[in-house]
């Protein structure tokens, strides 16, 4: 095994302060965020509030804003962070009463199960289940119970249809109806849809391949059960690059950094599966990114591997970040940038260039990274005017990830 570069949070040279400041949350270093968000104007903040609720990040900033030396937080966007974290508090006690609840109501009907992603996360790896919000509960049950446990978890009086079969290729049943005020509950017979991964037989993204590997945590007062951490740091990776070519945000930078400091990852155990099933590029380029953008330290990688699939280059890394952080900012402020984000983005630090484009040991290595960085950002201009814009992003993932290009 070998170790990649030594991780440093950087910042992408080529997105608004906003942008910036909330990947900067991603990496927990606080030089890093305290840098990201003393450089905001007033004007700023709103954008970034903006940028932070669409992120699920919210809480995480307010977090962020309660460090001294950050005075120049406006008061009403202190206060509207206040509020959104003490919801966020409310609704996350909920979620684990729901998900208690959906245990006792599988165990009762005899069902197998495991919960997924945030619903171990959440209250496991980060310091306050609220810094980590899910938009649904995820239960990964047998093939052959998924029916029976659509049925006995959709809540009584809502008018809904019964599914009559188990799709053959989706991951998952339509959505179980919930009570009013409840989050959506997904029964899932797989963690990825059959065809997204080519090398992956059916039984390998089943119930039954995680349930021997299964960890088990106390919440609520009951004993549930999760994928073991090596199979959920490879779930994260694949549901981040695959099935959402990075779209669902840079929370996922938060949530493989998280899981790698708070549980053991066998490390060439995740490699050896991603490279069977046929995600080995999706693995790396999401460790990639969060190693140099969410302060993930080095994770050790393969040689024989590191030579079937090299590191992403630019193009990729640009384009997964223009995922992550899209332009969330209201119309009032999506006409020009300020002078300040103007600056950061014409001319940005040789080592923010580097985090991209790589080398910058040498005056000529800087001096080619900015020319390909003013390339980009005059391709991009004119690319974010014409329809299709986002598909060309997701285009230069997927020819990436799945080893078409």
């Amino acid at each position: 095994m070998t170790l990649s570069a030594p991780a440093v949070p950087a910042q992408p040279p080529f997105i608004d302060a906003a942008r910036r400041a909330i990947l900067a949350l991603c990496s927990d270093d606080a030089a890093t965020i305290r840098l990201a968000l003393t450089a905001l104007s007033p004007g700023d903040w709103p954008d970034l509030a903006a940028q932070a609720h669409s992120a699920r990040m919210s809480c995480l900033l307010d977090q962020a804003c309660r460090d001294p030396a950050l005075a120049d937080v406006p008061p009403e966007v202190r206060r509207t962070l206040s509020e959104r974290r003490a919801r966020g508090a409310r609704r996350a006690l909920a979620l684990q009463a729901q998900t208690v609840r959906i245990h006792d109501t599988l165990t009762e009907a005899g069902v197998p199960h495991l919960f997924l992603k945030g619903l171990f996360l959440a209250p496991f790896c980060y310091p306050g289940p609220e810094l980590r919000p899910a938009r649904d509960i995820d239960v990964l049950v047998p093939e052959t119970d998924a029916l029976r446990a659509w049925t006995v978890l959709a809540a009584p009086g809502k008018d809904h249809a019964v599914p009559d079969a188990v799709p053959r290729t989706r991951k998952h049943l339509p959505h179980v109806p919930v009570r009013d005020g409840e989050v959506t509950i997904e029964v899932h017979t797989r963690i990825a849809d059959l065809g997204l991964l080519p090398g992956a037989g059916e039984a390998d993204l089943t119930h039954a391949a995680l349930a021997p590997r299964a960890i088990a945590r106390s919440l609520g007062g009951r004993t549930l059960r999760f994928p073991g951490a090596t199979d959920q740091a490879l779930h994260l990776c694949i549901h981040a690059a695959l099935e959402h070519r990075f779209n669902n945000g840079s929370l996922t930078l938060c949530d493989l950094r998280r899981l790698v400091q708070t549980e053991a990852i066998d490390w060439p155990r995740l490699w050896d599966s991603a490279d069977r099933i046929g995600a080995a590029r999706a693995v790396l380029l999401t460790v990639v990114l969060a190693e140099r953008f969410g302060g993930l330290a080095s994770v050790p990688r393969p040689e024989r591997w590191l030579k079937a699939a090299p590191e992403p280059d630019p193009e990729v890394i640009a384009a997964a970040l223009d995922a992550m952080c899209p332009d969330a900012r209201s119309p009032r402020r999506t006409a020009l940038p300020g002078l300040r984000d103007l600056r950061g983005i014409l001319l940005p630090s040789p080592r923010e260039l580097a985090a991209v484009h790589g080398g910058a040991g040498t005056l000529r290595a800087q001096a080619e990274n900015y020319v390909r960085h003013w390339k980009r950002i005059g391709t991009k201009a004119l690319g974010d005017q014409q329809p299709g814009a986002g598909s060309a992003g997701r285009g230069i993932i997927d020819n990436w990830t799945r080893h078409t290009s």
